[in-house]
């Protein structure tokens, strides 16, 4: 009697799982204050027919490429699994909205295919004060990982940097009636003793950079018809509403020429300024026939 072994040698491609990149850019003031949405597609490859969990984890916080000290937390990040394709019976598409840890999260449990299989995940990055940090590229590597439920395959991963890119930005507005300031002469005692108006919270600025803001008007005199009153004759003083050692203000006297009345190195984030116009007593430029004299002031904000 013969015994006849036969020997087969089974051969199983390695799994392969890719990720490109994702980018977050902020230019403006209002993204940083709105949720912003990116996506990316990972691609597995050599994938067996077996049950599996796609899940998720990060680094760490976003980190300064410069200024390690600077993050961003990752609780205002969330990715949820929007797209898969082929199809995975089993796995819920949209999956949850997994806010990002640095444990590892599952998107959901199914069943491969033999074919290659895209996985797109949708992030986002909840605006706010997280993002009143320094200008700068913040990055935290993002782990994919493929698990095979039954424990009968290694697992495999990829990794993508998530990066979120702040620009250099600063802006200004006014507020609290702050675009329209009206001085009044009513009475004698207003020509005697000069003319105050306070403008509470009138002005905010934000910047994330070391900022400074002037004012000039749009010509040299008020006017009413032919009648003029030069711009000179009104101080105008600005003051944080909180106090703070990183912020001066000067008092100027209105001018074309823009004059700095704020200087700022408490950044990044936003302030709001009170706003004061006056005239001296006894001022007689303001003995002027009766009526409105006008000008435009500009405020501008400007990063050194």
């Amino acid at each position: 009697m013969s015994i006849i072994i036969l020997c087969y040698s089974l051969r199983i491609s390695a799994q392969s799982l890719t990720a490109p990149p994702v980018t977050v850019n902020y230019t403006t003031y209002s993204q940083l204050n709105s949720t912003q949405t990116a996506t990316n597609r990972l691609t597995l490859t050599g994938a067996l027919a077996v049950t599996v969990s796609l899940s998720i984890k990060a680094s760490g916080p976003l980190i300064s490429t410069t200024v390690p000290s600077n993050t961003i937390p990752l609780s205002n990040v969330t990715a949820q699994l929007t797209d898969v394709n082929p199809t995975i019976v089993g796995m819920a598409v949209p999956s949850s909205v997994l806010t990002l840890t640095t444990n590892n999260q599952a998107f959901g449990t199914g069943l491969l295919s033999l074919a290659t299989t895209h996985f797109t995940i949708s992030y986002n990055i909840a605006g706010g004060s997280n993002l009143m940090v320094p200008p700068g590229t913040y990055v935290t590597t993002l782990t994919y990982t493929v698990t095979n439920t039954l424990g009968l395959f290694p697992t495999t991963t990829g990794t993508a940097l998530l990066s979120v890119v702040i620009s250099p930005m600063s802006g200004i507005a006014l507020q609290n009636g702050g675009s329209n300031a009206t001085i009044a002469f009513t009475t004698s005692a207003n020509y005697t003793n000069g003319v105050t108006l306070q403008q509470a919270n009138a002005l905010s600025a934000f910047s994330n950079l070391p900022y400074s803001i002037t004012a000039n008007t749009s010509s040299a005199s008020l006017a009413n018809g032919t009648n003029f009153i030069n711009v000179s004759n009104i101080s105008l003083l600005s003051t944080p509403v909180v106090t703070n050692p990183l912020i001066t203000s000067n008092s100027i006297a209105l001018s074309t020429s823009s004059q700095n009345i704020i200087t700022s190195t408490a950044v990044p984030g936003v302030y709001n300024f009170n706003l004061q116009y006056q005239t001296a007593p006894g001022n007689t430029a303001f003995l002027m026939p009766a009526g409105n004299y006008t000008n435009t002031l500009t405020y501008t904000i400007t990063n050194p």
